[in-house]
């Protein structure tokens, strides 16, 4: 039988993308760390998942290590859409994106890459 890993009462298949990081896993429970999975693979919205997505970019601004990995561009979003708490409008407006739909895809892109970071120390 394969290995399992779990998070709330879902089992996945060993091969899921869930963080490696013990010090992250400080800091998301199960359900956070299944919103934010939810969120990158486009199961889940972005306000559904907000607070997870928060703490774990929060978290990775903190590292610098990783902070240092993150794109400055990638980096620059997350700080105005998650930390600065910027509108989607705004953000458009800031990064030149072509309407809201634009700006959720490229923080959810951003959030994913973030998550990468998190699951190769």
């Amino acid at each position: 039988m394969p290995a399992r890993c779990r998070t709330s009462t879902r089992h996945w298949p060993s091969s899921c993308s869930r963080p490696r990081s013990i010090e992250l896993e400080k800091h998301l429970g199960p359900a956070d760390i299944e919103d934010i999975e939810s969120f990158v693979h486009g199961r889940r919205g972005y306000e559904v998942c907000a607070w997870p997505i928060e703490k774990l970019v929060t978290e990775l601004l903190a590292d610098p290590e990783r902070r240092a990995k993150l794109t400055p561009a990638d980096r620059q979003l997350l700080t105005r859409r998650l930390l600065d708490k910027q509108t989607w409008p705004a953000l458009c407006a800031e990064f030149k994106l072509d309407g809201q739909k634009m700006a959720r895809r490229r923080v959810r892109e951003a959030v994913a890459r973030a998550w990468q970071l998190w699951e190769r120390p």
